[in-house]
């Protein structure tokens, strides 16, 4: 039998508590549906919220990314991490910097800021 959406186990699983959330998603256990229902009294995965991710599978939590850098939901790499437009810093984004006066980066990721013209 399957695991639940978002859910893995490993191998040789006997039951539906051994599946846990695949990489990129997080454990929820307070889930409710739109009237307020719990989901699964397993609860449920979810992706990762924008800035953070999650390499592995299992329960824990998502990483944050550091301080100004963004992800998409559900980012399973720290190499996701990625600086925005006015900033620059490497793959991955371990820090961002913002742009000297008199440089400017237009677009997202670990591009350089160039000199104005």
């Amino acid at each position: 039998v399957p695991c639940p959406g978002h859910m893995t186990s490993p191998a040789g699983a006997t039951a539906e508590a051994q599946c846990e959330c695949t990489p990129g998603f997080t454990y929820n256990s307070d889930a409710e549906d739109l009237k307020g229902r719990r989901l699964l009294a397993l609860g449920v995965c979810e992706a990762c919220l924008q800035g953070f991710f999650k390499p592995g599978a299992g329960p824990q939590a998502c990483t944050a990314c550091p301080r100004f850098a963004y992800s998409p939901f559900g980012s399973t790499s720290p190499l996701a991490c990625a600086c925005p437009a006015g900033s620059s810093g490497p793959p991955g984004a371990t820090a961002c910097v913002f742009c000297a006066a008199g440089t400017y980066k237009s677009f997202a990721g670990d591009l350089v800021c160039v000199p104005c013209p």
